[in-house]
């Protein structure tokens, strides 16, 4: 398990022991892996990439500040503030186009189950699918779906192993959406009985799933 946070703490535990990494004063934003030896952090200063031995710092090349990160086998992607998107490979990190309906907005949380096919969520419903090398506007589909508008703030989002997506957000918001046929996108709305504001998501199966706020 690891976990980072202010400060330029990492945390790493094991079966056997616990880890305390040090990466200096930035507050760190993201965090993602590809397996133990293959951990990428992101901060508002640049990203952090450990190989099992040593961390290397990278600058990224965008002003907006990274916020989350995935890893995927030879990709990796990151997103910010103002709708920034970085993608890593050929060990560069380069600047990418998004809709331009969302370059104004603040990307908060990207997942997925390949590095060529994966969701990302963020300020003002902002809700991306980024498959066949184009974006899909999931908060359109959303709307008009369910003839409401989207326009709360969503912060995390995590996709199962069979493909279930989950996003959520402020004032309880979890929305479910099965992204089997791109034209007609499935959207559901799960009720929570809460009115915090949910940061983060994951789980095991789409049975065993933890959303967390505050």
């Amino acid at each position: 398990i690891w976990l980072a946070g202010e400060g330029g703490t990492v945390l790493q535990w094991t079966p056997t022991e616990s880890v305390v990494h040090d990466l200096g004063s930035a507050n760190l934003t993201g965090l993602d892996a590809s397996g133990n030896d293959a951990i990428t952090v992101v901060s508002w200063a640049g990203a952090y990439r450990y190989d099992g031995v040593e961390w290397q710092f990278e600058d990224m090349p965008t002003k907006a500040q990274p916020a989350d990160v995935f890893v995927g086998a030879d990709k990796e992607w990151a997103v910010g503030e103002d709708g920034g998107i970085i993608l890593w490979r050929s060990e560069v990190w380069e600047e990418q186009l998004i809709l331009d309906d969302f370059q104004d907005e603040d990307l908060h949380a990207i997942h997925g189950l390949s590095q060529d096919d994966f969701f990302v969520v963020g300020s003002n419903g902002t809700f991306l699918h980024w498959t066949d090398n184009r974006w899909l506007d999931l908060r359109t589909m959303f709307e008009e779906e369910e003839d409401q508008p989207l326009n709360v703030n969503l912060w995390g989002v995590w996709q199962s192993p069979n493909g279930t997506v989950y996003a959520v957000g402020s004032n309880g918001m979890i929305i479910q959406h099965a992204p089997e046929n791109d034209e007609k996108a499935r959207f559901k709305v799960l009720n929570t009985n809460s009115d915090s504001v949910l940061y983060g998501i994951y789980g095991s199966s789409d049975d065993n799933i933890w959303a967390v706020g505050n």
